[in-house]
């Protein structure tokens, strides 16, 4: 055999004694950090029958399927969500400290409780109405605000008249919460001009002030209705 071909084999054999060595270790087996069983990964959720919890946020429907969480109960979608409580008694079962705990709105307010009255609960007081002469102007206290009213519901609406004959300009309903939102107003606009007509209530003290814009229509005279309904 040449010294050619002892030299090639001399150096297969070294390759590859090198390779195993290092193939050794790098794929070395590596004892666990915690005796078992610390350490584990967390199991994914899956379709299985036993109940799972998760650590973090849970974040549904990013690929835009057309629903997000449907709860099944035993037969069809009849099944009962939890919040706070893990052992839901009705379709929606918030849980938590009566009294203090419960949902709160967009304006803040919390309610705790559906009961009428209790603890952000609506209870209906009376309802008012009436109507005045006006264009363009405020009318000051002409609706007074009963004790301990929370909600306020206006349906509100503004016309003129010519010959017996009423044109409603504005119509619609608004929606006070007393020491929060405490002025409403209920505009429509008209024709391609951009012109618009409104009106608007606002709290003052014990009443409810309105002041109007109808103007620029037709009609000898100008009306404002109102129907406000107090809740606390």
């Amino acid at each position: 055999m040449s010294k050619n071909h002892t030299k090639s084999i001399a150096l297969i054999i070294g390759v590859f004694t090198l390779s195993l060595t290092i193939g050794y270790m790098v794929l070395a087996w590596t004892e666990p950090t915690l005796a078992p069983p610390d350490g584990n990964v967390s199991a994914p959720i899956n379709v299985g029958i036993v109940g799972q919890s998760k650590a973090g946020g849970l974040i549904l429907n990013t690929g835009g399927a057309e629903s997000g969480l449907l709860v099944h109960g035993i037969s069809s979608f009849d099944g009962s969500v939890g919040i706070g409580d893990a052992d839901p008694q009705a379709k929606l079962h918030i849980g938590g400290t009566a009294g203090t705990d419960g949902i709160i709105f967009p304006d803040g307010t919390l309610q705790t409780t559906a009961a009428s009255g209790g603890g952000g609960g609506w209870s209906f007081i009376s309802n008012t109405g009436g109507s005045f002469n006006c264009y363009e102007c405020s009318a000051s206290g002409i609706v007074p605000i009963p004790a301990g009213t929370k909600y306020i519901i206006g349906d509100v609406g503004g016309y003129t008249s010519e010959g017996g004959t009423y044109s409603y300009l504005v119509n619609g309903s608004i929606f006070i919460v007393v020491g929060s939102k405490n002025s409403a107003t209920f505009r429509e606009t008209f024709e391609t001009s951009g012109l618009y007509r409104q009106v608007t209530a606002t709290v003052n003290g014990n009443n409810v002030d309105l002041s109007t814009n109808i103007t620029g229509v037709g009609g000898s005279t100008g009306y404002v209705t109102y129907n406000f309904y107090f809740y606390q």
